[in-house]
C-alpha cells in the first residue's frame, strides 16, 4: 500500500514537475520565433544592403565607365571634322596666295619690259638729236593737231612781224630774228611734248633751255642797245616775249600770256605815238606783233587750256604692246579678276 501511494506520489511529483516546465516552453518556443523573425530580418538587411551596394557599384561602374569613352569618341569625331574643315578652307588661300604670287610676278616682268622699251625709246630720241634729226624710218612723221596749229600762227603772224622788221632794219631786224627762232624752239619743244610723257624736273629744263637761251637773248639785245633810235621798239618786245615760258605754266597760261602781252604795251604806244602819221610800217609792225601775242592766247586757249598737254598715251600703248606679248599674263590676269 505504502508502495502504491510513494509510486502515485511520485507520479504527480514528475507530473507536477513536467507542468512546472511546460510554461518555460511554451515560453521559449514564443521567444524562438522572435529570434528567428530577427535572424530573418538581419538577413534581409543584408541581402538589401549587399542588393544596394551592388547597384551603387553597377552604377558607379556604369557612370565611371561609359560616357568616358562615348566623350572620348566625340570629341575625337568633333577633333577630326574640325581639322578637315580647316583643311578644306585652307586649301584655296592656298592657291590665292600662288596666284597672287604669279599675278605679282607677271606684272614685275611687264613693268621692268616696259620700262626697258622706254629706255630703248629715250636713248633712240637722243641718238636722233645728236644727228641732226635723222629719221630711223622712210615714213614721214604725223604731226600733232596742236603743232599743226603753232606752225600755222608762225606762219601767218610771226612771220609778218619779221617782214615788217627787216623793212626797219637795223636793231629791231637783229632781235625779229631771235624771236623767230625762240619760236621755231618752241614749236621744237611742242613736238617733243605731243610724242612723249611729262619728263622729270631736270629734263623739262633741258628741254625748255634752246627757247630759254633765246628769250634771254633778245632781252639782252634791248639792253645792250639803250642808246638806239629803236629803243621802245625793242623794249616793246623784250618786255613782252617772256610770254613763251607759257609752256611751264598751269593751270593759267592764257592769262600768262596776257599779262605778258600787257608789260609790253607801255613801249607799243609810245612806238604808234611816235610813227603814227609818219611812216605807217611801224604802225603795221606794232599791229603785227599785238596780233600774234593775241594768237598766241586763243592757241593756248584751244589746245593747252589749263596748261601744256603731254602726250600720256605714248607710254600706254607701250605697255599694251608688251601686254600682247605676255599673252600668258593676260590670260591669268582675267583668271585671276573672275576668281576675285
Amino acid at each position: 500500500m505504502f508502495c502504491c501511494t510513494c509510486a502515485k506520489e511520485s507520479s504527480d511529483d514528475e507530473l507536477f514537475q513536467e507542468r512546472k516546465n511546460t510554461p518555460n516552453q511554451k515560453e521559449d518556443r514564443r521567444e524562438s520565433p522572435t529570434n528567428g523573425e530577427t535572424k530573418r530580418n538581419s538577413e534581409l538587411n543584408e541581402s538589401e544592403t549587399k542588393c544596394v551596394k551592388l547597384g551603387d557599384s553597377v552604377s558607379n561602374h556604369q557612370e565611371s565607365k561609359d560616357p568616358e569613352p562615348k566623350f572620348e569618341v566625340s570629341e575625337t569625331i568633333e577633333a577630326v571634322e574640325t581639322q578637315k574643315n580647316f583643311t578644306v578652307q585652307q586649301a584655296p588661300n592656298t592657291e590665292l596666295e600662288s596666284e597672287e604670287e604669279i599675278m605679282s610676278k607677271e606684272l614685275t616682268t611687264a613693268v621692268s619690259r616696259l620700262e626697258a622699251v622706254a629706255s630703248r625709246l629715250e636713248n633712240l630720241a637722243k641718238c636722233q638729236q645728236e644727228e641732226g634729226g635723222a629719221k630711223v624710218s622712210s615714213e614721214p612723221e604725223v604731226m600733232a593737231e596742236s603743232v599743226i596749229a603753232f606752225e600755222n600762227l608762225i606762219a601767218a603772224h610771226i612771220k609778218k612781224y619779221v617782214e615788217l622788221s627787216h623793212v626797219i632794219g637795223g636793231d629791231v631786224q637783229t632781235q625779229a630774228d631771235l624771236v623767230q627762232q625762240a619760236f621755231q624752239a618752241q614749236k621744237e619743244f611742242l613736238v617733243q611734248a605731243s610724242r612723249s610723257k611729262l619728263p622729270s624736273q631736270n629734263v623739262l629744263m633741258e628741254l625748255l633751255k634752246p627757247t630759254s637761251e633765246k628769250i634771254q637773248a633778245i632781252v639782252d639785245c634791248r639792253e645792250k642797245n639803250r642808246r638806239s633810235n629803236f629803243f621802245n621798239h625793242l623794249s616793246a618786245i623784250s618786255e613782252s616775249v617772256p610770254c613763251l615760258g607759257w609752256v611751264n605754266v598751269s593751270p593759267t597760261p592764257g592769262p600768262f600770256v596776257k599779262d605778258m602781252a600787257d608789260a609790253g604795251t607801255f613801249y607799243s604806244n609810245r612806238v604808234l605815238m611816235e610813227y603814227k602819221g609818219k611812216d605807217q610800217n611801224h604802225v603795221d609792225w606794232t599791229k603785227s606783233w599785238t596780233s600774234a601775242l593775241t594768237e598766241l592766247q586763243a592757241f593756248i586757249k584751244e589746245y593747252h587750256r589749263t596748261g601744256l598737254e603731254w602726250n600720256s598715251s605714248v607710254m600706254f600703248k607701250l605697255f599694251q604692246m608688251i601686254l600682247v606679248v605676255n599673252s600668258d599674263s593676260i590670260l591669268l590676269s582675267a583668271k585671276y579678276d573672275d576668281e576675285c
